[in-house]
């Protein structure tokens, strides 16, 4: 079978040679990858990274992240050409005036807390870039800060938010122990969004102890992040668990331009979420509506307790399920990304309800929701080709599609399967070459409904396997016709069109 296996492949690779790859030829854009940047470039650790673009200039790029370096705050790095390159980590990539430790040992910080960390960042409509970060004291009373900063020269420099304080508070948390993580008692996961119009709202789930509620809390400024109005708490009942918390906001004219829309996770009692929710403010962020309950998971990721725990690999770090909601303004609808387990497999799925009050009607959200990544094929490991240079071979559904009928792998080979076969026989230093081969030829000849076997230059070595069941009930005479062509040219009335 390896024999065979690589002597197919061996053909293959000859016959999409250079004679052939106009024929075979798509975007070289649409089917490259863009190659994985060290932003960091440090020895120690940084993890929890958000991104933000700036809308007057697409090539200045912010990141923030829990630095494990000396300052042990919020790290940041700021790209200006398009994430190419990055300003450094080390000494200075970090946001000063919220711990007291900078990465020289012999420098005290300006901040007065012990540790930072869960950083959110966001440019507003006029460029001005804002990080926010928790600031965390480790001795009592433990108190807990929510901090912004901001950045008027694409995150070179930060400082207050224009004013003299270098940090706007956001929110303050009392201590005495409410504040302390091994208590189960602290703010977390906030996540920041920024209108059109430069409303400034900051949203995270207060965990108030074990076996208690966790409420959603809102906080906004209007004023460019120099103070913040009184939070506002956002509930869905008295079970615990509402986390995950991400704002959207519709930027249409008319009634309701500015509305802006809350989705978080977690919200039936027991070890893990299970339904996510959406609430809306039509007043920036003063008042709120009763969280409706627009979806159910599953069989949601979960981490913690250990009994649930039902992915692969370690749990430190893990994902979670995490709803994010978006405007689409050509259709007027609300668009809520999220994942989940669907007969043993990881989906990201996207549901989407109409931007009236229909949202908060169960029948107005679009079901069975739209799967994001479907395929028979291995998405997470096509970085490995792509980005990182390993000789890993990714099996997609057009790879898998088209490995199956040239006989390259047994027709009910899954694709797992299918990539244990393809990784053992292709050289190394032809994977790549092979993946982007098989993936142009099964777009645009061997596509899936209508495959164009009178185009096909593999005609004489392709057993056509299964396309009898594709071609229909002429299929024989038609591959018999086929048989007698030229194999190694394109003919037929659409080779003709496209020489014209």
């Amino acid at each position: 079978m390896r024999l065979a296996t690589s002597l197919c492949v061996a053909l293959f690779l000859a016959a999409c040679s250079a004679e052939h790859s106009t024929a075979l030829s798509v975007s070289e854009a649409a089917l490259s990858s863009p190659r994985v940047v060290n932003v960091s470039n440090d020895q120690t650790a940084q993890n929890e990274t958000p991104l933000a673009v700036n809308p007057t200039n697409p090539d200045n790029l912010i990141t923030g992240n829990n630095d494990w370096n000396l300052n042990d705050g919020c790290g940041v790095n700021a790209s200006f050409d398009g994430g190419k390159t990055w300003t450094t980590t080390f000494p200075y990539g970090f946001i000063p005036g919220i711990t007291k430790y900078t990465d020289d040992p012999s420098m005290p910080g300006t901040g007065f807390y012990d540790f930072g960390g869960d950083p959110a960042v966001a440019f507003g409509p006029e460029g001005t870039a804002n990080f926010a970060c928790f600031g965390y004291q480790a001795t009592p009373p433990y108190g807990v800060a929510l901090l912004l900063s901001c950045s008027t020269n694409g995150g070179h420099t930060w400082l207050g938010c224009g004013r003299d304080a270098p940090l706007t508070l956001v929110s303050a948390f009392t201590g005495n122990g409410k504040a302390k993580g091994s208590t189960g008692q602290f703010p977390d996961h906030e996540s920041m969004t920024i209108a059109p119009d430069g409303t400034i709202y900051v949203t995270w789930a207060q965990f108030n102890g074990n076996g208690t509620h966790s409420p959603i809390y809102v906080a906004v400024s209007t004023d460019g992040g120099r103070s913040f109005a009184t939070p506002q708490r956002v509930t869905s009942g008295t079970v615990r668990n509402d986390q995950d918390a991400r704002i959207a906001i519709d930027p249409r004219s008319g009634p309701r331009s500015g509305a802006a829309y809350l989705t978080f996770d977690n919200s039936i009692q027991g070890g893990k979420g299970t339904a996510m929710y959406v609430s809306a403010s039509y007043d920036r962020g003063a008042t709120w509506t009763a969280p409706f309950q627009f979806g159910t998971f599953q069989n949601p990721v979960c981490l913690y307790p250990p009994y649930c725990f039902n992915i692969s690999g370690g749990q430190f770090r893990g994902p979670g399920s995490y709803p994010v909601p978006a405007v689409d303004p050509v259709r007027g609808r609300l668009v809520v990304a999220y994942t989940d387990i669907i007969d043993g497999r990881a989906l990201i799925l996207l549901t989407s309800a109409p931007l009236d009050d229909n949202i908060f009607s169960g029948s107005a959200w679009s079901t069975p929701p739209t799967v994001v990544s479907p395929g028979t094929g291995d998405r997470i490991n096509v970085p490995d080709l792509f980005s990182l240079d390993e000789p890993y071979f990714p099996v997609d559904t057009h790879v898998h599609r088209v490995a199956k009928r040239l006989g390259l792998v047994p027709e009910r080979a899954t694709a797992a399967q299918a990539q244990e076969i393809l990784q053992a026989v292709a050289p190394p230093e032809a994977v790549y070459e092979l993946h982007m081969q098989l993936i142009r030829h099964g777009r645009a000849i061997c596509r899936a409904p209508r495959p164009l076997c009178e185009e096909c230059p593999l005609l004489d070595i392709c057993p056509r396997i299964g396309l009898s069941r594709i071609a229909g009930r002429d299929a024989g005479a038609r591959l018999a016709r086929l048989a007698r062509r030229d194999p190694l040219r394109r003919t037929g009335p659409q080779a003709s069109a496209r020489r014209r």
